[in-house]
């Protein structure tokens, strides 16, 4: 039935609607029409990503039709094993937390935070709906010391912050750690792999893991450079670098189709522009390795 529909979809909407509709309808009937045909969960390799009520309309065909982060999803497929431990700061609704869950197995673990009271919610409910025992869920941000701090509010939950920027409401106050706080409080254990992305954030969170970097020379990191978010944070894409190399994590390049190393501020700054400027690719993941982490 559903390829039947999708044939219509095909018919109706790319080659009628072009002759009868102007092209902002047809682009509205596309969205619509995409919707409907939206499958109700996506496959991450045994865990189910679930479509519920909350997630963006846009974030979900997205997610379903497999385009969000395909290189950096392709990366940690690679970089995760059966029994590695994973943290995912800022987990948003758990696609990586659930994809890495998925990865790791029964013997691994994965840590998950996410400090917006409706997003924790829905990250919460992937997880019971998946029964999955093998991810702890926090309701924490992340910075660079343990404590209380505003937290902006945005209508598309992936943009809401410790720092308030363009569209964010709010504040609310919730609770903040350290990474070092936190793995000290749970008895220093093996972390893998990270995922980082808190909307201008990057730089409070890396120094705050110092000495979880340091007790994981093997430690990789996945983080967002997204200039813009880190303006709004009052940092440079310098003091990203910066804080990088200050957790010794100085094997970097982006996470894309043909990879950039990144040796320099004068390199880091000369893809900030270029990101800046663009107006489709506005940010890029960046994949950072310790020492002792494997080429």
């Amino acid at each position: 039935m559903r390829r039947i529909l999708q044939g219509l979809d095909r018919l109706l909407v790319r080659r009628a609607a072009r002759v009868l509709l102007p092209a902002h309808w047809r682009a509205s009937l596309r969205g619509l029409w995409g919707w409907v045909l939206a499958p109700r969960w996506v496959d991450l390799g045994g865990v189910r990503l679930y479509r519920l009520p909350g997630i963006e309309d846009g974030r979900w065909l997205t997610l379903a039709r497999g385009e969000y982060e395909p290189e950096t999803t392709r990366l940690l497929r690679r970089l995760l094993w059966p029994g590695a431990h994973f943290v995912d700061v800022g987990a948003h609704i758990g696609y990586y937390t659930l994809l890495a869950a998925a990865l790791v197995g029964p013997r691994g673990w994965v840590w998950a935070f996410e400090p917006a009271p409706d997003t924790h919610g829905l990250l919460s409910e992937q997880i019971r709906r998946n029964g999955l025992a093998n991810v702890r869920v926090e309701r924490l941000a992340v910075g660079s010391a343990s404590g209380e701090a505003p937290f902006f509010l945005h209508p598309a939950r992936g943009k809401s912050s410790l720092y308030q920027g363009a569209g964010t409401r709010g504040p609310i106050i919730v609770p903040v750690t350290s990474l070092d706080a936190y793995f000290g409080e749970q008895g220093w254990p093996r972390v893998d792999v990270v995922k980082m992305d808190i909307e201008g954030g990057e730089v409070e969170a890396l120094i705050g893991m110092r000495e979880m970097a340091a007790r994981n020379p093997h430690l990789r990191l996945v983080v967002e450079f997204n200039p813009r978010a880190l303006r709004a944070a009052g940092c440079s894409p310098v003091d990203l670098l910066d804080a990088l190399h200050g957790a010794n994590l100085r094997r970097i390049r982006t996470i894309e189709a043909s990879p950039r190393v990144l040796r320099t501020s004068q390199q880091v700054s000369a893809l900030a522009e270029e990101l800046l400027r663009s107006r489709e690719k506005k940010i890029v993941n960046l994949l950072c390795e310790g020492p002792e982490a494997s080429a």
